[in-house]
């Protein structure tokens, strides 16, 4: 029996299986609600965002309303800023002066999933922009990138790049690789991925380091060091792999999983702490100590138990995943919840479901309840039972998250107005969040799923469907793309 399987035996089989299914005569979305949320909520305001920029190039703050600042006005020399970012808050400015590569791929990861979803060209060719600019611009010749830019020229130092940042430059690689096969970036990604397993693997313990490993000044042991390499870009791309290098990223998926578990779960209070090389990281309200961290840990861990063919981990993080659901979830009377525009009275009456972000804490970040809903959507493609929590937490979204006046999401339930797009905050989340909420509202329905690619060849019968799979049920020629790439069409279902 290997040490995880030890560890779990020993904490993850007393973690109680706890059922939570809240009473209501609604129905859940089907996937057409999501499509819509993307073409009217989503995609007009990055198509704003991406209209002045032709390089990839894409700013990391916006306006409210989608629109670019010049660095002059970001830098104080020029009138005219818009007031959400004039009145930011300090950790918000002090970013101002840079643009940040992880950034560049969150966006780029967003112009990905409209395409996946749409089919709309554009949105492809400003992810094979974005990625351009990250393969050219922020990666260099031994695998290292770029954290951020000043005026162009790379601002930031090898030494102060962290492996969470390593990490989240490849997201729109990864995520473009999975759309296009592109094996140019898949060589890319590859060199950036033995660069940080090469300079960030710790010399004391089998985990990844913070800052480089050589690094001896400041180290941190972080919990996202871990999980962020395999939730930007390890598990959707290994399944893709040739099968000598698929074997390889298996091994370090589970040597990534055994650090999580070993190091960071906290069996006493059924959560993850957020670092270890402090012990103020084991209090309950100590950065990253949320639910938003510790059900990512779980639904990442559930992902690679799948892959991995590892039962017992599956099992581990399938009780994590119900047991935060239930702690996280808020039902109540629609007055306690700050609204941006009215609850769909087809759901739930004068009910409303929403995700707390700890033990006693009702409210929530937008990346934290899009991580609680993807989590009770992939079980839900399995089991009827966690569905129940989308029946009142996805119109909970739309009446409280959404900006429907500019498009995009707030960042919290009481946050309208504050800024929408910074150094931390673009449409990552908002369009994982559909793209994942699309996939299992279709399958709740019993309807399949309609994707689309950019393939060289015909998509074959084994095409993973993000991180799930399911039966193919055709494929489809549609055209070309601006760049020349064969753009298909994808019907699947029976997504597990």
């Amino acid at each position: 029996m290997s040490p995880t399987h030890s560890r779990l035996r020993r904490r993850g089989l007393a973690l109680l299986l706890v059922l939570f299914a809240p009473i209501s005569q609604a129905e859940l979305y089907d996937g057409q609600r999501w499509l819509n949320h993307v073409q009217q909520d989503l995609a007009p305001f990055w198509y704003r965002a991406a209209s002045s920029i032709h390089d990839g190039r894409f700013a990391t703050f916006l306006c409210n309303d989608g629109a670019v600042p010049s660095q002059a006005q970001l830098d104080g020399k020029q009138a005219g800023l818009c007031p959400e970012l004039a009145q930011a808050p300090d950790w918000i400015k002090e970013g101002y002066p840079y643009q940040f590569t992880r950034m560049v791929s969150r966006q780029t990861f967003a112009y990905g999933v409209i395409f996946h979803l749409t089919g709309d060209p554009k949105a492809l060719e400003l992810a094979r922009q974005g990625v351009t600019f990250l393969r050219q611009q922020a990666l260099q010749a031994d695998g290292n990138v770029i954290g951020r830019f000043r005026n162009g020229e790379g601002a930031d130092k090898a030494e102060d790049r962290t492996s969470q940042d390593m990490a989240y430059a490849q997201l729109g690689l990864a995520f473009y690789y999975y759309l296009t096969r592109d094996a140019a970036v898949l060589k890319d990604i590859q060199r950036v991925h033995r660069f940080i397993f090469n300079h960030y693997h710790d010399p004391q313990q089998p985990r990844l380091t913070w800052y480089p490993a050589s690094r001896k000044q400041g180290q941190q042991v972080e919990l996202v060091a871990q999980l962020d390499q395999l939730n930007a870009y390890m598990v959707l791309l290994t399944p893709l792999l040739p099968k000598a290098e698929q074997q390889q990223w298996q091994q370090q998926m589970g040597w990534l999983a055994d650090a999580i578990v070993r190091d960071f779960y906290y069996p006493t209070e059924q959560r993850f702490f957020g670092y270890i090389h402090d012990d103020s990281g084991r209090l309950p309200d100590a950065r990253h100590a949320d639910f938003g961290h510790t059900i990512k840990s779980f639904w990442m861990l559930y992902l690679v138990a799948k892959q991995r063919g590892d039962l017992m981990l599956q099992r581990f993080a399938e009780g994590g995943m119900h047991n935060i659901l239930k702690r996280a979830y808020r039902q109540d009377l629609l007055k306690r919840l700050p609204l941006a525009q009215p609850i769909d009275p087809a759901h739930g009456d004068d009910l409303v479901g929403w995700w707390g972000n700890r033990d006693g804490q009702d409210g929530s970040a937008w990346w934290e309840y899009a991580e609680l809903d993807q989590a009770a959507t992939t079980l839900g493609l399995t089991e009827a039972a966690p569905r129940q929590y989308l029946y009142l937490t996805w119109p909970s979204w739309f009446a409280s998250f959404v900006d429907v006046k500019h498009g995009e999401v707030w960042g919290g339930i009481t946050d309208q107005g504050s800024v929408k797009v910074h150094l931390w905050k673009n449409g990552y989340h908002s369009l994982e969040h559909a793209l994942v909420s699309y996939l299992g509202a279709q399958s709740f329905q019993h309807q399949p799923v309609q994707l689309y690619f950019a393939y060289p060849i015909q998509p074959g019968t084994n095409q993973p469907v993000y991180y799930f799979r399911g039966d193919i049920l055709s494929s489809e020629a549609l055209g070309h793309s601006p760049s020349g790439l064969p753009i298909w069409r994808i019907d699947a279902q029976q997504l597990h």
